[in-house]
């Protein structure tokens, strides 16, 4: 799950993103998107903790997102801002309103979620809007605290 982060991470430094980059300080932003529960909120925990190995050990125990968790992650020659989304089906409809200012965006799937509900925001994710600034989008499959999973499905 965390390769993901290790992945961006080697992207944004790498000596092409430098070249494209117009200042010393660019600003990247990237969205965690996904249905509530899906381990949002875990994974920015967890990313917040791999690249700010000084700051305090990530929350084991989270609660649900009720609008947004930002972090700002300093890396050399750029700055990577993160936001955390709420993934209530309230919340959704919101999503769209990130889309115009991001570079990135991660869509986090709970693996015990498997179903049709699964593929439900992708039509927000997807849809014809041309809003959009981001060249990339990734998906992280997530949570793994139940029995059985990691199993495939039958």
């Amino acid at each position: 799950m965390y390769h993901l982060a290790k992945g961006l991470y080697m992207l944004a430094t790498s000596k092409e993103a430098r070249l494209f980059s117009s200042s010393s300080s660019a600003e990247y932003s990237v969205i965690l998107l996904g249905l509530d529960n899906a381990g949002k909120t875990t994974f920015h925990e967890q990313v917040k903790a791999l690249f700010h190995p000084d700051a305090p050990e990530p929350k084991l125990k989270t609660v649900p997102t009720v609008g947004q968790n930002v972090s700002t992650i300093t890396l050399p020659d750029m700055y990577m801002k993160v936001w955390d989304v709420g993934g209530q089906h309230s919340l959704r409809k919101l999503w769209q309103s990130y889309y115009t200012s991001c570079h990135a965006i991660v869509f986090i799937i709970d693996s015990t979620d498997i179903g049709d509900g699964v593929l439900e925001p992708r039509a927000g994710v997807d849809g014809d809007d041309d809003d959009t600034n981001n060249d990339g989008a990734g998906g992280v499959g997530g949570s793994g605290d139940a029995p059985g999973d990691g199993e495939p499905a039958p």
